[in-house]
């Protein structure tokens, strides 16, 4: 399956397995293109099955955006996923996440504020 480019399409795939209810597979396929998005559009079909490894992948696709992003906009949006991790389960690997990404990124100042409101 390839979308328009020729290029292997990862969401029809996806949308393939999640008809076949081939879980196992689907998480593969996550796997391979663990990104925020990939990882908020899937989870809800794998949170039951692979609830420990989800959190792992969202930990380092957090560690990762918050690399390469910034500003007020992504920080809220990096929040949003630790909030996830939270309701997941995962509030080790959330506060881990928070003080990794303070002891990274002390100067930009508007991360801090939004972490700080965790």
């Amino acid at each position: 399956m390839t979308d328009k480019s020729g290029r292997f399409s990862y969401s029809s795939i996806a949308q393939l397995y999640i008809w076949e209810e081939t879980w196992a597979n689907l998480f593969e396929i996550v796997k391979q293109n663990a990104t925020l998005d990939t990882l908020d559009s899937y989870a809800s079909y794998l949170m039951k099955n692979y609830a420990n490894e989800l959190s792992e992948l969202y930990k380092t696709a957090i560690l990762n955006y918050s690399e390469y992003h910034m500003g007020r906009d992504s920080y809220i949006r990096i929040c949003t996923y630790l909030r996830k991790l939270k309701k997941m389960g995962a509030s080790e690997k959330a506060n881990f996440i928070i003080r990794q990404l303070k002891s990274l990124y002390p100067k930009r100042k508007a991360l801090m504020e939004e972490l700080d409101k965790l």
